[in-house]
Order: C-alpha cells, then structure tokens, then sequence
C-alpha cells in the first residue's frame, strides 16, 4: 500500500501549508516558555523565589491569542473563512 502513504503523506503536507504555522508555533513556544520558567522558580529549592501566577496567566492569554491567528501570507480563501455570501444568508445584519 505505498499509494496510500504517499496520498496521506500529501495531504498531510496540504493541510500544513494551509494552517497558519508560523504563529501557532510562536504560540506554543510562548506558552511552553513561560510554564517552564514559573516552574523552574517554582520547584528551584529556594522558599523565597514564587512564580508570578498573574504575570504567567496574563502571558498564557497572550499567547493563546496567537494560536488561533492567521499568518500575514495566508488569504482567508487559503484557511476556509466562511465568505460574505453565507454569512448574509444566516445572519444578514453581520455581513459586509
């Protein structure tokens, strides 16, 4: 079955292209970042250092923001946006 491979194979490169890879990425390795260090400070052995929870949930938010953006090189036809037409049939007060 090397056909089927090579088929999953393609369309597993289509998909990838598709998606916005750039800032996903950047999105995960903000958020792995920032719980790496507040559990460095948080398990370094010393009472006095706490990790900042506020500061490290305000940066998590942040970044989960940049998980679901769009790359700059991607049209909305390349990520399946909805187009105008059909959200006017649902929700015509929204379109435009």
């Amino acid at each position: 079955m090397p056909g089927s491979k090579r088929t999953l194979s393609l369309k597993v490169r289509q998909a990838v292209r598709q998606r916005s890879w750039k800032t996903t990425s950047a999105g995960v390795a903000g958020i792995l970042g920032v719980l790496l260090t507040g559990l460095s400070e948080l398990w370094d052995g010393n009472p006095n250092t706490n990790p900042d929870w506020a500061l490290i949930c305000g940066i998590i938010a942040s970044q989960v923001g940049l998980l679901f953006a769009r790359d700059n090189d991607k049209s909305s036809e390349d990520v399946g946006a909805v187009k105008d037409d059909v959200i006017a049939s649902i929700a015509p007060d929204r379109a435009g």
